[in-house]
């Protein structure tokens, strides 16, 4: 409770100062959003981007989004042509050094694992996919695991729809997927939830430059305050995983000490 009040009391002192200054027109940022399975769509908003718009509205933000294939998404983010990207951190990170940006407090936690059909040997250990073929999103490439150890063929495909359908059609042998992505498709899915392959946070990646670092103070303490109100469990639905953000690198958003 502590926490809520104090959340409030620091996004109500940020309203107070916009009445009395009378600078608070709502400020634009361009945002990169990867096409991901039933959380960011191009054809219909999906939970990131109601997480990510309500989050603008309560922050006093513009959001100007565009939604792109994660490779695409990747590279928008790269040159520059915006400000921040959501998810994609670890994809973000084998590219960019960590002091030139900064992670938000999360949308969400995320579990990647290898998926099978529903019937089959779920994967506990890479020796089960020696000489196997194994679908992947393009854009994601997951190097702490040891691909070329265990010679499996890796398919590349454009999105995490197709890859879905390649593995029913018996076009691969696993794919790569993850949670809370895919959480409405267990039920025809086995896999080892105690065998994660990566494991971390969905945040708002932005640069870190003046704009960048005001818009993740405002748009954290936003998230925050939803994480505390229920507003992310009850957007989320049925892919909501609960979490307790425990930051630990120099790059992911911490609270002022001043606020807590």
């Amino acid at each position: 409770m502590k926490s809520v009040m104090t959340t409030f009391l620091h996004l109500s002192a940020i309203t107070l100062s916009c009445w009395y200054s009378g600078s608070c027109a709502a400020e634009d940022v361009k945002v990169s959003l990867p096409e991901i399975y039933g959380l960011i769509q191009a054809d219909a908003p999906g939970p990131y981007q109601k997480i990510l718009a309500e989050a603008s509205k309560r922050s006093g933000y513009s959001i100007s989004e565009n939604v792109y294939p994660i490779k695409r998404a990747i590279m928008t983010f790269m040159s520059g042509r915006s400000l921040a990207v959501v998810g994609l951190a670890s994809e973000i990170l084998r590219n960019v050094d960590s002091k030139n940006i900064v992670a938000t407090y999360p949308l969400s936690v995320y579990k990647a694992f290898i998926f099978t059909r529903k019937g089959e040997p779920a994967i506990s250990s890479m020796s089960q996919l020696n000489g196997k073929v194994v679908g992947i999103t393009l854009g994601y490439e997951f190097n702490s695991v040891q691909w070329d150890k265990y010679q499996i063929n890796l398919q590349h495909f454009s999105n995490e729809k197709y890859q879905f359908n390649r593995l029913y059609a018996g076009r691969v042998d696993a794919i790569v997927g993850f949670l809370p992505d895919w959480i409405p498709f267990l039920e025809s899915l086995s896999y080892d939830p105690e065998f994660p392959i990566e494991v971390g946070y969905d945040y708002i990646i932005v640069w870190n430059n003046p704009k960048g670092r005001r818009f993740a103070e405002k748009i954290s303490y936003a998230l925050l305050h939803m994480k505390e109100d229920g507003t992310l469990k009850e957007i989320m639905g049925d892919r909501y995983m609960e979490f307790d953000y425990r930051p630990s690198e120099p790059y992911e958003w911490k609270p002022s000490l001043t606020q807590e």
